[in-house]
């Protein structure tokens, strides 16, 4: 059912790149966004802090809510692990896994329809912007019990509402 793959432009519309950086003696100046040539307009700007190990996800808003969501790591290594729950998608049910390695700072687009979710590698800071304000009546996602991925740490730290999150067949039924 799960098809799994190594790269993640293998979801259509999910893309990486990288963001605009200099670095001198002073530091890093870095343009992790710019709204040029975006399809989307950003409504909501948040960040997390995680501990090395820690997993979240798989995260996404459904229905009048879902989102096109920006990510972009700051720092730290991830282990970050991609869905696609578009029934319409050529990649319907592809799962990609992709791990950035600090002090490589990356962004990722991502589609409404397609989850989300990391293991912190190492101590880590992302940045997330949503094109839709967060909705807590249509926030949903995965538990990643549910899914084969081979985590790079053993998984500590689940928060209640991850480890609450439905199973994928029970999603698929619901959605």
């Amino acid at each position: 059912m799960l098809t799994k793959c190594e790269k993640v432009d293998c979801i259509p519309y999910v893309s990486i790149d990288l963001p605009y950086q200099f670095t001198d003696d002073r530091g890093d100046f870095v343009k992790f966004f710019s709204a040029n040539n975006k399809p989307y307009v950003i409504r909501e700007v948040f960040y997390t802090f995680t501990n090395s190990g820690l997993v979240r996800g798989m995260h996404l808003q459904v229905g009048s809510a879902a989102s096109n969501r920006y990510i972009f790591i700051k720092s730290g290594s991830v282990h970050s692990v991609f869905i696609d729950l578009r029934h319409s998608s050529p990649s319907y049910l592809h799962v990609c896994e992709y791990k950035t390695t600090s002090p490589d700072q990356k962004r990722f687009l991502v589609p409404q329809g397609v989850a989300h979710g990391f293991q912190a590698i190492s101590d880590c800071t992302i940045i997330y912007m949503s094109d839709k304000d967060y909705s807590q009546e249509f926030d949903t996602g995965i538990n990643i019990n549910s899914l084969e991925v081979n985590w790079e740490l053993p998984v500590s730290g689940l928060s209640v509402r991850d480890s609450n999150l439905p199973s994928l067949q029970t999603f698929l039924k619901v959605n």
